[in-house]
């Protein structure tokens, strides 16, 4: 777990998550920000430390060995993932979550083709 004074709030930002095939997320701050907090002596959830922040960021090792950066679901709030199974295929596309860095992003289709619905079976009398 990584925590930052509050004093470090201003520096932190809206990180862009930029991606080689020209895709990119902005996750707003306090999706990635908030008050240190674990668990209290009655089990609860709660803030641990009010002058501190922390990161909603994990690190992991790839299969090779690299420590890497994790975002997870602070990626996730601001994409949708959609996934077709039967072409093995992923793709991303932002979620209408409202204004971040003054941008507003618009609906978008994200579907490639549409399928026709059978006809539907005229029952038997």
């Amino acid at each position: 777990m990584q925590t930052f004074p509050m004093s470090a709030e201003p520096l932190i930002g809206n990180p862009t998550v930029a991606l080689s095939n020209g895709y990119t997320s902005v996750i707003p701050q306090y999706e990635m920000l908030s008050q240190e907090r674990g668990v209290d002596s009655e089990g609860k959830y709660v803030v641990t430390n009010s002058r501190r922040l922390i990161a909603a960021v994990g690190t992991g090792l790839t299969d090779y060995g690299v420590d890497v950066s994790l975002l997870g679901g602070v990626f996730l709030s601001q994409n949708y993932l959609v996934v077709d199974y039967a072409k093995n295929k992923f793709s991303l596309t932002p979620a209408v979550i409202g204004t971040v860095n003054r941008v507003s992003e618009d609906l978008r289709t994200v579907c490639e083709n549409s399928i026709n619905p059978a006809s539907p079976t005229t029952a038997l009398a």
